[in-house]
This record gives C-alpha cells, structure tokens and sequence, in this order.
C-alpha cells in the first residue's frame, strides 16, 4: 500500500519526551501513531475517553472567603518568620 505523510505541530518538549518514551518502549513516533491510528479505526472509537475537562477542585471553594483568609493568614505567618521547619512524616512512621 503507498505510503503518505501526516505532518502536525506540538511543543519541542512534549516531541521529546514522545520520542524517549517511544525509544523506552522499542519504537519510534510514526509506529506509535500507526498503532493509534489502527486500533481507533479497529475499534471504532478513540482509545481513550475524550471529555471536557473538570477541574480538580472547585475554584469557587478554593478561592473563596474561608480558604482564601487561611491561605492569607498562612502567608503572612511565613512573612513574619513565625513557621517552623519540621521532618517530613511518612504513613510507614
């Protein structure tokens, strides 16, 4: 079958961090893809779930009264030199 080209942009970084997880796994990009390719036209369907994105907390919640005046009153404890430094502490302690 005659071969084509698909040519698509992304960020130097995540290219090179595609390439080095496809050298670690014994392939390179165009295979890779080639595999992305067949099994979404094998199966009909990306695969992958493909959604909109929620955000991990509620920023109403997060920025909101009660946690923005503690993160405040935090901020300005450290400002003052009021904190400590402690070891960090494990489940397995």
């Amino acid at each position: 079958m005659p071969q084509t080209t698909i040519t698509f942009r992304t960020d130097a970084q995540t290219k090179e961090n595609f390439d080095d997880f496809c050298s670690e796994v014994g392939m390179n990009a165009s295979v890779a893809f080639n595999m992305f390719m067949k099994a979404t036209l094998n199966a009909g369907e990306l695969p992958f779930r493909v959604s909109r994105a929620k955000p991990r907390i509620d920023d109403a919640s997060f920025f909101g009264g009660a946690n923005l005046a503690r993160l405040n009153h935090s901020k300005a404890q450290a400002e003052a030199g009021r904190l400590s430094e402690h070891e960090t502490i494990t489940a397995d302690d």
